[in-house]
């Protein structure tokens, strides 16, 4: 029967990594006015290395602590530069020298954030055509 062979398939095992990449607390900072396009900076419970990321693609690592205090260069697709450094456990951005500020939760809820958009279930209705 197919169905038995649907079901005997094996679930993988969630890794230790995974549940803590979901557990690590994330802050966001909006590239544009209408926030379409966000940084999101990773920052890890532990003394490990910050994640940068452009709308959930990663753009690179802050690894070491001299990364951390001296900051990392990176570009974006537009061309312009983004630079990120760590302040204290807390991460500062910059576009093109201009200091971004993080988005707070309310604004990351009402304005459609990516990071959002994936945890929440999306429900589409077919409309049938009389």
């Amino acid at each position: 029967m197919q169905l038995s062979c649907f079901f005997s398939r094996k679930i993988p095992k969630t890794s230790s990594s995974v549940i803590m990449e979901a557990t690590m607390p994330v802050i966001e900072f909006a590239l544009d006015l209408n926030s379409q396009h966000r940084i999101q900076v990773h920052v890890p419970t532990e003394q490990s290395a910050y994640t940068v990321m452009l709308n959930r693609s990663i753009l690179g690592f802050l690894t070491t602590p001299e990364e951390h205090f001296r900051g990392k260069y990176f570009v974006l697709p537009d061309r312009s530069n983004l630079y990120v450094r760590i302040e204290g456990r807390r991460p500062q951005v910059f576009r093109n020298s201009v200091l971004l500020f993080p988005l707070s939760a309310v604004e990351q809820a009402l304005s459609g954030s990516p990071s959002v958009q994936t945890r929440r279930p999306v429900w589409r209705w077919k409309v049938r055509q009389l």
